[in-house]
């Protein structure tokens, strides 16, 4: 049998001792259980990296770095989560250098690299559809590029980052690309794989999970930074 959440655990006691002598003694359990709910709390802000000339010419991602006019934009954001408590950041340049820009000082997170295209990483989209269009087709419905990594297995990576941090407390910001943040919120949801291209997450914008220490849910997406960013209550 699953172990019941927090939550349900305040419920059944609530309503178990209602009208009985011992209820006072359940509304002293389920408020106590609610604190630690309340202690449980933790805020993850997923920051999709800035733009890259490969996604400005519609190229598939090869770890350029990331724009100048770009990353002057990020940096006008700097301070933004000093109030959170630890972050982390993908090994590719544009994600490194908008964490940096942001102020942050990440550990770098191999879970969160950006996705492998294999031959096709600096390529652009049009011509992989010229010349490989059955393969390019079969990306879309989950396949791998050539020497690539298909989408269930990068899906598979962020589900395995996001357990390794499900029950930490606090606020933590991550900085990755925006394909890896459709792949984190994949995992978090449990959504299947052709919603990967229904997702849209636009360069330098936030998306943040919330977990109680037993699930993930999503809070928000695709929202621009603000200055200063305040932590959650």
């Amino acid at each position: 049998m699953p172990s019941a959440s927090p939550q349900r655990m305040c419920w059944v006691l609530s309503t178990a001792t209602q009208g009985e002598p011992s209820g006072r003694l359940g509304r002293r359990l389920s408020s106590c259980l609610l604190s630690r709910v309340r202690e449980m709390r933790q805020v993850m802000i997923l920051v999709s990296a800035v733009q890259t000339s490969d996604v400005k010419c519609a190229r598939f991602p090869s770890n350029k770095p990331a724009l100048g006019s770009a990353l002057s934009e990020a940096q006008t954001f700097a301070g933004a989560f000093r109030l959170s408590d630890r972050s982390w950041c993908a090994p590719q340049f544009a994600a490194r250098q908008t964490a940096a820009a942001l102020g942050l000082d990440p550990a770098d997170e191999p879970l969160l690299a950006d996705i492998d295209y294999g031959s096709w990483a600096g390529r652009a989209i049009k011509d992989v559809i010229a010349t490989d269009c059955t393969g390019f087709v079969d990306w879309m419905r989950g396949g791998a590029p050539p020497q690539g990594e298909a989408l269930s297995m990068v899906v598979t990576r962020a589900r395995n980052w996001l357990t390794a941090h499900l029950q930490l407390r606090g606020e933590f910001v991550a900085v990755m690309s925006s394909s890896m943040i459709r792949a984190v919120m994949m995992a978090a949801l449990g959504a299947p794989t052709k919603c990967f291209a229904r997702i849209d997450i636009s360069p330098l914008t936030t998306t943040v999970l919330t977990s109680d220490g037993w699930r993930w849910c999503l809070q928000s997406s695709g929202c621009r930074l603000t200055l200063p960013h305040s932590r959650s209550e």
